[in-house]
């Protein structure tokens, strides 16, 4: 198989507390606890940038560990954008930087584990590139293949020429890997630049279906895209083609807001039976629904964080049922059998956490899901399989789980919702 696993970001903060007007401790009283911290150093090389006449407008560090979220802009030179943090609990960190040019579009982001050590600062150097028209940032030292590596005929051992003792079927040989290729697209609603925001689409050099994956359908719903954008840029696929919208609604995202500024649900705005090209519509759902149409994907999953706990029977105000730990299933083709597997592997392997009263933290299935959104849509107008995966945040005082907790939930059923469609061995 070929997903690329990632370490969980683990640890528990210990928080000092500080009495109000107070600079002592009362008497029998015990101090907090102290926490140990280091530093993280971000260095983004922008020479080549700049070569390519590319201005860089703003730069940004975002780091994430468990339930707590550190930014920092970071300050742009002639030739780099660099910042400090400072105070920062020892342990990892799943640390993103990210680009913006002069109008706060996107030019680039990368994703990096950082460990933080006591009294010690880790540097993440990063090297700005730009290469088929888009802008990257990857690790120094890193350059793209020559052209013609590996091509038949170059005299490389394994290329298949006479003599070089490698042929195909050879006892003791390996399969080579697939080649599996990335193009990105933006898609935006009309004009509004704030929401424009990346498709990646994954090709394996193997033939298969495709599949789609999306992310950030809700800025505050954390886990949903950060683990799409680790499956956007990292993760490899063993045959057909995966289309990947991390943070859909990317002016959401931005505010860590369940909408962007204009106040709209974008999880409300996929009417079925609709082809979204009416003056009515919002213009971003139907970019993002034209994708669809245009990859006609096997089955589709859209990643989204859950309030409160179903299975304890948790009400929003005015009475409707939590949707926290539950997959909701738009039951067409074996959309029910791949959900019945995905809880059996997450309430059996992946689930060793349980709350109050005996309450345990299991995933159960529901559905469908609710009208407008993008799932009810692909369910109801293709015919396809198409599930929203609700990992709960928890509620006050009861059911709590981690950015960290919920992201590792979210791996395991993508990576179960790839394999199950063919996608991955």
């Amino acid at each position: 198989m070929s997903v690329k696993r990632f370490p969980l970001a683990v640890g528990f903060l210990l928080a000092a507390v500080l009495l109000a007007g107070c600079g002592f401790f009362p008497a029998n009283s015990t101090p907090p606890a102290q926490v140990d911290t280091g530093s993280v150093t971000f260095v983004v090389d922008l020479t080549e940038l700049q070569r390519e006449l590319i201005t860089v407008g703003s730069a940004a560090a975002a780091m994430v560990k468990g339930d707590r979220v550190i930014e920092q802009d970071l300050v742009l030179s002639a030739s780099e954008a660099s910042g400090l943090v400072s105070d920062v609990p020892v342990g990892d960190w799943q640390a993103t930087v990210r680009l913006y040019d002069e109008l706060g579009d996107e030019l680039a982001a990368v994703q990096r584990t950082v460990t933080v050590e006591k009294d010690s600062t880790v540097e993440v150097v990063l090297v700005a590139k730009f290469q088929d028209g888009r802008v990257t940032l990857e690790p120094p030292g890193m350059e793209p293949d020559p052209p013609g590596d590996g091509d038949p005929g170059d005299g490389e051992p394994g290329d298949g020429e006479p003599g070089d003792g490698e042929e195909p079927g050879d006892p003791g040989t390996e399969p080579e890997p697939p080649e599996v290729s990335r193009d990105v697209r933006y898609i935006q609603s009309g004009n509004r630049t704030e929401t424009r925001t990346e498709v990646y689409i994954i090709r394996s050099s193997n033939p298969g279906p495709t599949a789609f994956l999306v992310g950030g359908v809700h800025g505050s719903e954390t886990s949903g895209w950060i683990v799409a954008g680790e499956v956007a840029k990292t993760w490899d696929i063993d045959r057909g083609t995966l289309v990947v919208i991390p943070e859909a609604n990317k002016d959401a995202v931005r505010r860590d807001r369940r909408t962007g500024r204009d106040g709209r649900d974008l999880n409300r705005h996929f009417p079925i039976a609709s082809s979204l090209n009416s003056s009515s519509d919002w213009l971003l759902a139907r970019e993002i629904w034209n994708v669809v149409l245009e990859f006609q994907p096997v089955a589709l999953l859209d990643l989204h964080e859950g309030w409160g706990l179903r299975e304890a029977g948790d009400r929003f105000p005015g009475g409707t049922l939590s949707v926290g730990q539950t997959i909701i299933v738009y039951d067409a083709g074996d959309a029910m059998d791949f959900a019945e597997h995905v809880v059996n592997v997450l309430n059996t392997e992946h689930n060793p956490f349980y709350g109050t009263a005996g309450l345990t933290y299991n995933f159960r299935i529901i559905g469908p899901p609710i009208k407008g959104s993008l799932a009810r849509k692909a369910g109801a107008d293709m015919g396809i399989p198409a599930f929203i995966f609700e990992p709960t945040q928890g509620r006050s005082g009861r059911h709590q789980t981690t950015v960290a907790q919920r992201a590792q939930w979210s791996r395991v059923v993508v990576e179960e919702f790839l394999r199950w469609y063919g996608l991955i061995d």
